[in-house]
Order: structure tokens, then C-alpha cells, then sequence
């Protein structure tokens, strides 16, 4: 079906961005009028975390940009550029700061599915194609005033609004499913040994070169390309954040380039430990080469690794704490190795191990199940925008669509529910 297109300046009453109240941080407090801000944008809804409130005096000068329900918010500058969403009906009353742009719709379109349509991929490349400036990239009101929308009857708009935001839902439900399963090794953790920065059970304690052995990533030379592009993992930063354990990393090194790297055991615990990713961790899955920011915790009689792996995610601000603060934050081998660390006995260590696996165990079927839900969502975004969600193709496929949801859903059963 082929919709008329219309420029956004027809459909839209209102498009304004805001401003910094003078004084910037510091007239922050603690209740009050919100001040909406880029980091509370985001595709899969409006975030709280990080929202900031002002009082009366700095919301006066941003009266101009006072927030309605439903208003869309679009991110115009900086590294969040393009993200995009509605106002929840609670931020009535709200302001926006220089890097929000407020976008408030006529009755012709309906603000959701202006908000699902500027998400779209084919609409972020819109955006990445019309950026300014320099260093500080951004979009122009005046592009936005261009912006060619489609525009079906408005009862068109909200059906397939409706059917976006069932599969946006489970959208939803899959990231807190996800945050509920990334909690469970740190609350057990807790349960069985108590926190790692205070020892309240007064397990012995060490420090970690005693409990394993330490190794120090590298990286092969790359003026010998032969030294890449084989079958041996190698981790760096980046890849601790991929999988748990590790089995696969964004690059490999060739047996050549493991002859110079440092290559580590199935069971290391990964610990980065330069620059802003400092604290970050991760656990080898399988032999693997690690490049100079990571510091390995190498398998050991003392300690097994989903121990020092929970131990080392939970003391990660010490980590930071510890490292030389110089232009680059550093914890070096040496000074890592002096951090503490208590041993509980080896037995009750095995145990907390053994459900450790069992939690671990279900990340794959976990990460298949986001997977899924990501591609409903897209295959649907898709069809919203070329004409597919029609009355017709929902009557033919709505019973389809339906039981892929409820699939979905049985999926996102948690794993502190089985």
C-alpha cells in the first residue's frame, strides 16, 4: 500500500530543543521538575536512570520546551544522536535540556508511530547522512522540519502502533529478564560468602598473586601480518562483555602469533586493567590468547574460577580504586596482584561453582531468546513502514504472529524461577 508523504513541519506543532538552566550541575536537586536529558532516551522507551530535577527558577528559562504526554523526544547531538521516544504521561510538565529536541504532533499523526517510524534503520541513516559540525555532531531543526513522513489514516497509525508495541513488550521483558539473570551470580555470591569489600563471615584472606597465578596479556606484532586471522581467540576489552564464558572474540591470532602473545587457560579470569574499561570482567571459556590491558587470574588449587570470577565482578571498584591515577588509570601485574582477596574453603567454593554452571549453562538458550525477540521486532518494524501491516496481512498472519509471541514469552521465563 502506498501512503502520501508529508514534511514533518505539516504534521508537527511544536519542535524545539532546550538548553542547560545556568549553572549547569550544580542547581541539580534532589526533587522537583525533571530535566530530560539525552541519556533518558532511548529506542526501547524512556529510561529514569539518571533523570535530574531542577526548581522553578531554572524551569522558567526553559518554559519553551515544557514536555506534554507523548511528546516524541529525539536526541539531536553528541554520541546518542538519533535515539528516539515518547514522553511517558508522568514527565508532563517536564523540560528538556540542548540535547533533546522536543517533536510534538497534530491530530494527523499519531506520536508513536512518528516515534517506532525515526527509529527505523532505514531513518537512522537518514540521520547519520544529515549530521553537522565538527567535533560535536548534530541535526539541524531546519532538517527535521524536512523530514519526509508517511502519513496512513490516523486509525491505520494506531493499529500498527498497537502490534509495534506488543512486540516492543517483549522487547522489554527480555532486557529485564537479562538484568534478573546478570544478578544472580553476585546475589549468590553474597548469600554464600558476603560481600568481598568487607569479609562480614571472616573468611581467611590473601592476596590474589597467592590465590592464582598472574599473566599479562600482549599483542603480536602486526607488522607481521601472519600473526592474525587464525583460530586462536584473543581477548581484549571489548570481547569481556560478549559472553559468559568467553568462546569467541572479534579477532584471532595465528599459531605464529601465539608464539609471542600470552596465551591462558580455559578458566582465567579476565580482569581489564587500563583505561576506562578498567574493572571490567570475564571468564575464558577456552584456551585463549589476551592482549596488554588484561591481567589474567590463572586457574588454581585455592580458588576456582566462577569464585574469583564473582569475587572479581563485585570488587571491581576496588580494582579502580587501586589503579595509579594517572592520564590513563593503570593497575599494573604487580599492584593487582597485591589486591586481597578471602578464600572460603575449597569445598563450599565447589559448591557455589557447581550452580554457578548451572546459571551459565542457560546464558546461550538466554542470548537465542533475545536474539528471536530482536528479529520479531525488526521483521515487524520493517512491515509497519512499507505498507505490510495492513488489515489485510494482519488478518492473514495475526494468528501466526501471535503464537511466535507467545513463544517468545515462554522464553523469558527466569532463571531464578526454575
Amino acid at each position: 500500500m502506498k501512503w502520501p508523504t508529508v514534511k514533518l513541519r505539516r504534521v508537527t506543532s511544536k519542535i524545539g530543543s532546550g538548553a542547560t538552566p545556568r549553572g549547569g550541575g550544580e542547581v541539580y536537586k534532589p526533587s522537583g521538575i525533571p530535566l530530560i536529558r539525552s541519556m533518558n532516551i532511548h529506542f526501547e522507551g524512556f529510561r529514569r536512570k539518571g533523570l535530574v530535577f531542577i526548581g522553578n527558577e531554572e524551569a522558567a528559562q526553559l518554559d519553551h520546551v515544557t514536555v506534554q504526554p507523548y511528546d516524541v523526544l529525539f536526541n539531536i547531538t553528541g554520541a546518542s544522536i538519533g535515539r528516539v521516544t515518547t514522553a511517558p504521561a508522568d514527565m508532563a510538565g517536564a523540560r528538556v535540556n540542548q540535547h533533546v529536541c522536543i517533536l510534538r504532533t497534530t491530530d494527523a499523526l499519531v506520536p508513536q508511530f512518528l516515534a517506532y517510524y525515526m527509529a527505523t534503520p532505514a531513518q537512522q541513516a537518514v540521520v547519520d547522512s544529515n549530521q553537522t559540525g565538527g567535533t560535536r555532531q548534530a541535526v539541524t531543526k531546519a532538517m527535521l522540519l524536512e523530514w519526509p513522513v508517511p502519513l496512513p489514516a490516523p486509525k491505520e497509525q494506531r493499529r500498527i502502533v498497537e502490534l509495534l508495541e506488543q512486540a516492543d513488550r517483549l522487547r522489554r521483558q527480555r532486557t529485564e529478564a537479562d538484568t534478573l539473570a546478570d544478578r544472580i551470580l553476585p546475589v549468590l555470591f553474597r548469600k554464600m560468602f558476603g560481600d568481598p569489600t568487607t569479609n562480614p563471615k571472616g573468611w581467611p584472606t590473601t592476596t590474589l598473586d597467592h590465590a592464582a597465578g598472574i599473566a599479562t596479556g600482549n599483542t603480536p606484532s602486526r607488522e607481521d601480518p601472519e600473526n592474525f586471522g587464525g583460530g586462536i581467540p584473543w581477548g581484549r576489552p571489548a570481547d569481556l562483555e560478549t559472553a559468559l564464558p568467553l568462546l569467541h572474540t572479534a579477532e584471532n591470532i595465528s599459531q605464529k602469533g601465539a608464539r609471542t602473545a600470552r596465551v591462558v587457560p580455559a578458566g582465567s579470569v579476565l580482569v581489564c586493567c587500563i583505561g576506562a574499561t578498567l574493572g571490567k570482567v570475564g571468564l575464558a571459556g577456552v584456551e585463549m590468547a589476551i592482549n596488554q590491558q588484561i591481567n589474567a587470574l590463572l586457574p588454581s588449587a585455592k580458588a576456582t574460577p566462577e569464585f574469583l570470577y564473582t569475587f572479581s565482578l563485585l570488587n571491581a571498584r576496588n580494582f579502580m580504586v587501586a589503579a595509579t591515577q594517572a592520564t590513563l588509570p593503570i593497575l599494573n601485574k604487580s599492584r593487582f596482584g597485591q589486591q586481597p582477596v578471602f578464600l572460603p574453603p575449597i569445598e563450599r567454593q565447589v559448591r557455589f561453582s557447581e550452580l554457578a554452571q548451572a546459571v551459565i549453562k542457560q546464558r546461550p538458550a538466554q542470548s537465542a531468546a533475545r536474539q528471536n525477540v530482536e528479529n520479531v521486532f525488526a521483521a515487524m518494524l520493517h512491515r509497519a513502514f512499507t505498507g505490510e501491516l495492513t488489515a489485510k496481512w494482519r488478518e492473514a498472519h495475526m494468528k501466526e504472529l501471535l503464537a511466535e509471541m507467545e513463544q517468545q514469552a515462554r522464553l523469558l521465563k527466569s532463571p531464578l524461577e526454575e
